[in-house]
């Protein structure tokens, strides 16, 4: 599955906690050109933190992270987990081994 970076870059600075509204990306290769669009409350400070929030980026380990979270979401689904709970009903595997087992084979693809 792909993430669009600036998306990824948004979701990673504003979980290491910075008031934002939004990052940009300029050139993809050049990250002097990143930069994060503080919220109006941001302090000195957050703005502080923006070159190194940049730098520390690990594209790859947030792709990762929002695979994972893509899954949980689709196990998460009303209808799908009405499904786990059958299953597990009609087989040895208790609900949770079964969503672990949906969540390897579904981070495999």
């Amino acid at each position: 599955m792909h993430y669009d970076t600036v998306a990824l870059l948004d979701r990673y600075a504003r979980r290491e906690g910075l008031p934002m509204v939004g990052a940009s990306i300029g050139l993809m290769d050049d990250r002097s050109t990143w930069s994060i669009q503080f919220s109006d409350d941001a302090t000195q400070s957050d703005r502080d933190k923006e070159a190194a929030t940049i730098q520390s980026f690990d594209e790859a380990a947030e792709m990762a992270l929002a695979h994972e979270d893509t899954i949980d979401a689709q196990l998460d689904e009303p209808v799908v987990s009405a499904l786990i709970e059958v299953l597990a009903s009609e087989t040895s595997y208790t609900a949770d081994e079964l969503r672990g087992l949906m969540k390897d084979q579904l981070a495999d693809t």
